[in-house]
This record gives structure tokens, C-alpha cells and sequence, in this order.
């Protein structure tokens, strides 16, 4: 059952006024009847009152003043506030497009200039070239294989940390050593 059948059946033997039976006992209600009306006859008369219509002053109608709201006045002022603002974003943000490719084309100019001075730069240190100038400027001699020596270690490498005083002494010896490590920790 829904609700609109729920309804109808609460209200289904309601009565609104009187049960009693209307035999038609009572008197009549008297219906009041309307005034005559009168219609000018044609001809003359009307004519007569047409030219009296036509022959009024005529008077300026002011037109209706239309009240705005000062909430309507507000709302309409911060919607074209909100409008030029949004404008001006999107003018900002094609300026900042604008700025943003002109700026990557300089990256890339940068870049490629960048490799140019990099092999440049390699070419300056040609081993050859250093080993040339050794010999033939500065007079220096290639070493001879007898002047190379190869060590092999296959023991790992160790370090070992020695201190001076290993002694235990007291209390006050224990606190300024161990003072004197913090403060060496914080130089």
C-alpha cells in the first residue's frame, strides 16, 4: 500500500459539515439581481462622445520606475569583478605561455652550446697531445718498464686506531675524557 492509498483510506469517512438530511423545508435564498445596463445607442451620441475622447488633453504617461535592489545592484558589481578577473588570468596566463616558450627555445640554444664547449673542452685534453708536448717542450722521458712497479695485496685493508693512555683511572679521569670526546664531537 502506498502513501497516497494510506491517505485516502484514513480520511475515506470523514465528514466536513452536517449529517442531517436537506428536505428543501427551508426558504428559498434570494438571489440579488444585477443593475441594469445601459448601452448608448448608435449614431449621434456615441460619435458625440468619440470626439469628446479625441478632444482630451492629452497627458504625458510617466513611465514605471523600475526599483533595483541594492543586493541586485552588489551581486551584478562583483560578477563583473569576478568576470575582468578571470580576463585578466587568462591574459597573464598567455603571457606566461608566451614568456615559457621563449624561454625553452633559449634552453635548447643553451644546451646545444653547452655540447659545442664540452667537446671542445675534451679535445683539450688529448693524451696525445699532453704526451707530445711532455716529451718535445718540456724534455721529459717516458718511463722505462724497469721503473714500473705492481703491487699485489691480498690481505684487506685494516686500520687500527691507537690511544695514548689506556689506563683506567677514576671517576673524575672517566667524566673529563669522556667531557672532552663531546666536546671534540661538536668542533
Amino acid at each position: 500500500m502506498y502513501a497516497g492509498e494510506a491517505k485516502t483510506m484514513k480520511y475515506a469517512s470523514a465528514t466536513f459539515g452536517s449529517l442531517a438530511y436537506d428536505l428543501g423545508t427551508a426558504a428559498p435564498r434570494a438571489v440579488p439581481e444585477a443593475p441594469p445596463v445601459i448601452l448608448p445607442r448608435p449614431g449621434r451620441e456615441a460619435r458625440k462622445e468619440k470626439i469628446k475622447i479625441d478632444e482630451l488633453p492629452r497627458r504625458r504617461v510617466r513611465s514605471a520606475r523600475v526599483a533595483v535592489s541594492p543586493f541586485t545592484a552588489v551581486g551584478f558589481a562583483v560578477a563583473a569583478v569576478l568576470l575582468f578577473l578571470v580576463v585578466m588570468g587568462y591574459v597573464q596566463m598567455a603571457a606566461i605561455s608566451y614568456e615559457s616558450a621563449e624561454l625553452q627555445q633559449q634552453l635548447a640554444e643553451l644546451n646545444e652550446i653547452e655540447n659545442r664547449l664540452k667537446i671542445e673542452y675534451e679535445s683539450t685534453f688529448d693524451l696525445d697531445k699532453i704526451e707530445q708536448f711532455a716529451v718535445n717542450e718540456l724534455g721529459m722521458v717516458p718511463a722505462a718498464n724497469s721503473q714500473v712497479f705492481y703491487i699485489n695485496s691480498s690481505a684487506p685493508d685494516k686500520a687500527e686506531i691507537l690511544r695514548g693512555n689506556t689506563e683506567s683511572g677514576g671517576l673524575f679521569d672517566n667524566l673529563t675524557a669522556f667531557l672532552s670526546r663531546v666536546v671534540e664531537y661538536f668542533r
